[in-house]
């Protein structure tokens, strides 16, 4: 058989695995299309079916989360050595067309992105920076559906590139909001309001009303009993068991001084806090140390008394048999 004919043959052999469904064989296949299509030194068509045969290895390793990952991985790296423009694919569920090779290369780098926004090894800007980088990858491709996103627990549910933008754009915006809350309590406000714009957009009404209560949370202003700073977000303060008593209610009636105490509670900022808690452990630890040496000392009289005692019986019992043995 001559060259061109087995060239032929494989490639129309890959087409009909594909067709078929037969995933792992349309991967092989086209693996050996496109070496043959080297011998014969057509290069353009060798990279198209290189990147085909990635295509269908994702396919074929959707039972396999890591598998899955891997290959969307290697589409991405077989794209980049050689881009190609359009291929003709037949996908899972019997979906059959023309599309951009691109579109499937932006699907591979925004699920990569995400499923390493979620390793716990990663800093905030990294995760950041990967979010970023799935939601620009995500509305490159726009309305359509992912391919792959329901076989991968980041996502787990068919959904449109569109609403995978969202969702990331979302959840960068509640960690920074989360962020921020520890350190610009005004800021986190502002990135907490853009995450629940788009979680409501995306009718992510659970994690809506969670973010709801973080931004009212944030938004509490109060002022410290002790030191007397005003104090924004709730995580910044404390409130304290107190007796207010008939004047400092009338005192803080008449100064209308309300944002420091909070029903019969006094408001104590957390630098305050500290150092009461601080002065608190201290105390604790003196009377630790004074109980131990008590007991201590009630260990030693106790000896004492039993030496004592058993010097008082042998002393009687001397005096029994005449003052000796």
């Amino acid at each position: 058989m001559k060259p061109e004919e087995r060239y032929g043959k494989l490639v129309h052999s890959a087409e009909n695995a594909a067709k078929l469904g037969l995933f792992e064989e349309a991967y092989k296949r086209y693996l050996k299309a496109a070496e043959s299509a080297i011998s014969l030194n057509r290069m353009q068509e060798a990279y198209v079916w290189y990147f085909l045969a990635s295509i269908y290895k994702c396919n074929s390793s959707i039972d396999d989360e890591k598998y899955l990952l891997s290959s969307l991985y290697n589409l991405y790296e077989t794209y980049n050595k050689h881009p190609v423009d359009k291929v003709t694919v037949y996908m899972l569920g019997g979906a059959f067309g023309e599309f951009p090779a691109k579109r499937f290369v932006n699907e591979a780098i925004g699920l990569l992105a995400l499923n390493n926004a979620k390793l716990t090894n990663m800093g905030l800007e990294e995760i950041v920076e990967n979010l970023d980088k799935a939601t620009k990858a995500f509305m490159e491709i726009g309305n359509d559906y992912l391919f792959y996103s329901k076989y991968l627990s980041i996502i787990n549910k068919r959904v449109t590139a569109n609403y995978a933008a969202l969702i990331s754009e979302a959840n960068k915006a509640y960690l920074l909001g989360e962020y921020y809350s520890d350190i610009d309590p005004t800021k986190a406000v502002e990135h907490y309001m853009i995450a629940s714009r788009a979680y409501r957009t995306a009718r992510r009404m659970d994690i809506y009303r969670d973010v709801i209560k973080l931004i009212q949370g944030v938004r509490v202003t109060k002022k410290c009993w002790i030191c007397g700073r005003e104090i924004q977000g709730e995580k910044h303060f404390v409130y304290l068991d107190a007796k207010l008593g008939p004047y400092f209610e009338k005192l803080i009636e008449k100064n209308q001084d309300k944002h420091s105490i909070h029903g019969n509670k006094i408001v104590v900022c957390n630098v305050c806090y500290s150092a009461i808690d601080n002065i608190v452990q201290e105390e604790q630890r003196k009377l630790r140390q004074l109980i131990d040496r008590l007991l201590q000392l009630e260990r030693t009289v106790y000896y004492m008394k039993k030496v004592l005692d058993a010097i008082q019986v042998g002393g009687t019992a001397r005096n029994a048999f005449g003052g000796g043995y």
